[in-house]
């Protein structure tokens, strides 16, 4: 006599004819004016599977990462929450078993998108290839040597526990990644804002040293000029009056009052 054991497996009793595909179209209008758009990504975060009546009804709950830079050059994270809708027949399905314990699995075989940025609104388009199973828990019969071979080779479940592990791991990948790009992007405003700042300190000196010197070109040509009216002045009232004085004893004397007014000017603007 064959000697077998019994588990308690879930087992497949039908899926979908064919595996089915869900197109959506989404427009996302931006408050702030949009410069580009640096990468997008989209992540399926929850799946459900529910009977309603006479259809099965699916949810998929997305969620679209969008990096946007402004006119600035700041990078910003952009994201929102889709949830897919679809109501399935029985009629779609291999079969329909009467079990009221009945599950409904939904496996996406593909997630596709593309998107671009258009005006001040950011168009996408998102494409799901997804299948659905009826499972239902319940005792199975195997033979001992199948069983021995079942146990010997990796489970299913634990295949699809490391795909979702390698996934998530991917998506903290892809957050890190966004991460890294929106510091180093950060660092590069900050050095360029410190370098308008200086240079908008060295023009305000600039001006205000040029504002100086002309004040004193000014002064110095006001200065002369008062000068040479009062020595016109002085020959007019006293004219042939008095020895006549070496040329250099004139030179000298306007030399020290060229050299005094301009001291004084410097000192009353120091």
């Amino acid at each position: 006599m064959e000697k077998s054991c019994r588990i308690w497996s879930p087992v497949v009793y039908a899926e979908l004819t064919e595996a089915r595909t869900w197109k959506g179209t989404f427009a996302y209008t931006l408050e702030d004016p949009p410069g580009r758009m640096e990468d997008i990504k989209i992540k399926a975060r929850h799946c459900k599977a529910r009977l309603q009546g006479k259809h099965v009804e699916v949810e998929i709950a997305c969620e679209i990462l969008t990096l946007l830079e402004n006119t600035g050059g700041q990078m910003r994270l952009f994201t929102r929450r889709e949830v897919l809708k679809e109501r399935l027949p029985q009629d779609a399905f291999s079969a329909w078993p009467d079990n009221p314990d009945q599950e409904f699995v939904i496996h996406i075989q593909k997630l596709a998108w593309d998107g671009e940025l258009k005006e001040r609104a950011i168009h996408v388009n998102l494409y799901v290839h997804y299948s659905v199973m009826i499972m239902c828990h319940e005792i199975v019969k195997v033979p001992l040597e199948a069983s021995d071979r079942v146990a010997a080779a990796p489970p299913d479940l634990q295949g699809l526990l490391n795909q979702l592990r390698n996934e998530i791991i991917q998506a903290e990948a892809d957050k890190m990644e966004l991460k890294r790009k929106l510091y180093r992007y950060e660092k590069d405003i900050q050095s360029l804002k410190r370098g308008i700042n200086r240079a908008e300190g060295r023009n305000l000196t600039l001006n205000e040293e040029l504002s100086r010197n002309h004040k004193i070109i000014e002064e110095l040509k006001s200065g002369l000029h008062y000068d040479h009216r009062r020595r016109e002045s002085r020959k007019l009232d006293y004219p042939g009056k008095g020895p006549a004085s070496p040329a250099w004893t004139e030179e000298h004397d306007e030399s020290m009052r060229l050299g005094g007014l301009i001291k004084r000017l410097f000192q009353n603007n120091a």
